[in-house]
């Protein structure tokens, strides 16, 4: 019998009724009153404002990343790092491939002068500690065959020189010429080394290789690969791709939205807020001087994905309390009444979890967790105030439109009934 009753008990369904706390209910109520005393225009006009300073600040956000400073600042690897940068002339490679132009080789003079070119643009460059090419190679042994110290020589080579110079590299024991040019003399190699090198000073050097005056009737344009590209492009196309994939994110949301919704109007409410909270942590960052790298630019997914329920949850509200009658004043306020205390109780709950990341050694997890706390914070607050304000400035315009369409009927009535 006890058993009976025990598993009867635990089938019957119990009904649990979620309330939120009368003090976010006075929170909501209170916000509400000061939505409504400041009216819809003013609200707008404030986020408009605010909206234009953070797009401007924020298309100066730089991208930023290294591994090595990812690192904890005390890591033995870190700290091996910068003393290797401090003392000696760099820790990062960057090469490039030049090839000779189409019929030539680099046991041409002038080809080979190329290479000279190349490796004084890489070296003014202030990020590149040392530059190395085979011209070096040649250099330095027609300067011990003249008798002459390496950094006196300026003297122009010739062909013989430059096949005599690479077959007695060649002959001579040592390391192998093949890595710094070809068999066939087609293609070079120039290596620079980079202190502290990061994105931005990678794409320093590069820029410095792309300006090098070189001559296209003798070489191709340099080509970058090696561990220095790879970082460099690995970076570029994660962030580069988390960027692009804010305008796509955007666009099929407001497909599946106004096909969910069957408006155009609410997914446009539902969407605003969102696009302000990207605007307004990007230009945080901008200000802030903070880097957008490969892990703080997942904030944009978080926010996109987990920011957007704050509107459709108000959007949806204040959509229901309108097909049940009431006005847009009465809707925008059940909706705030009825979702604004559980929006700001899931904002900080997801907040506290995300913070998290706060106590992580690792800087990019501190900066991300951070970022996402202010993501949703802002997009919940923005939630608030844009799609209530446009709802009321929408219903407002509704029902002026109403009232002047009626007025007109009325006219035209009287004037038939005077007839």
């Amino acid at each position: 019998e006890f058993r009976r009753v025990l598993f009867r008990s635990l089938l019957k369904p119990v009904r649990v009724e979620a309330r939120p706390s009368r003090w976010l209910q006075a929170w909501a109520a209170r916000f509400t009153d000061k939505l409504f005393a400041a009216g819809p225009v003013r609200a707008l006009a404030v986020c408009a404002a605010l909206a234009c300073v953070a797009g401007w600040l924020a298309s100066r956000t730089r991208v930023d990343d290294s591994w090595i400073e990812n690192l904890p600042e005390k890591s033995d690897v870190r700290v091996g790092d910068r003393e290797i940068n401090r003392m000696l002339a760099g820790t990062t490679l960057l090469d490039f491939d030049v090839a000779a132009a189409a019929g030539a080789s680099f046991l041409d003079p002038r080809a080979m002068e190329q290479l000279h070119i190349l490796e004084n643009a890489l070296r003014r460059a202030p990020e590149v500690g040392a530059v190395r090419s085979i011209y070096q190679d040649v250099a330095r042994v027609e300067a011990g065959r003249e008798l002459r110290p390496y950094s006196e020589y300026r003297g122009g080579l010739t062909s013989a020189q430059i096949g005599d110079a690479l077959h007695t590299l060649r002959t001579n024991p040592g390391p192998s010429l093949d890595p710094w040019i070809t068999r066939d003399g087609r293609h070079a190699r120039v290596t620079a080394m980079l202190r502290d090198a990061n994105y931005s000073r990678i794409e320093g050097a590069l820029q410095a290789a792309q300006a090098a005056k070189l001559d296209s009737h003798l070489v191709s344009a340099p080509g970058p690969f090696g561990d220095g590209w790879v970082s460099y492009s690995t970076v570029r196309n994660l962030v580069a791709g988390q960027q692009s994939s804010i305008a796509f994110a955007f666009l099929t949301d407001f497909a599946v939205l106004a096909i969910l919704f069957r408006s155009v109007r609410a997914s446009v409410l539902t969407l605003a807020p969102v696009a302000f909270s990207m605007a307004a942590v990007f230009a945080v960052m901008a200000a802030a001087g903070l880097p957008l790298g490969i892990a703080n630019s997942l904030f944009i997914a978080v926010t996109i994905g987990v920011g957007m329920d704050f509107s459709v949850h108000l959007t949806e509200t204040i959509r229901k309390a309108r097909r049940a009658g009431s006005s847009y004043a009465e809707a925008v306020r059940e909706g705030m009444l009825g979702t604004g205390p559980a929006v700001f109780t899931s904002v900080a709950s997801l907040s506290c979890g995300f913070l998290v990341l706060a106590f992580s050694t690792v800087s990019p997890n501190r900066q991300l967790g951070a970022l996402i706390c202010l993501s949703l914070g802002v997009c919940a607050a923005a939630a608030f105030v844009l799609i209530p304000a446009l709802v009321m400035l929408f219903g407002r315009r509704a029902e002026t439109g109403g009232r002047v369409g009626a007025e007109a009927a009325m006219r035209v009535a009287h004037a038939r009934d005077g007839r």
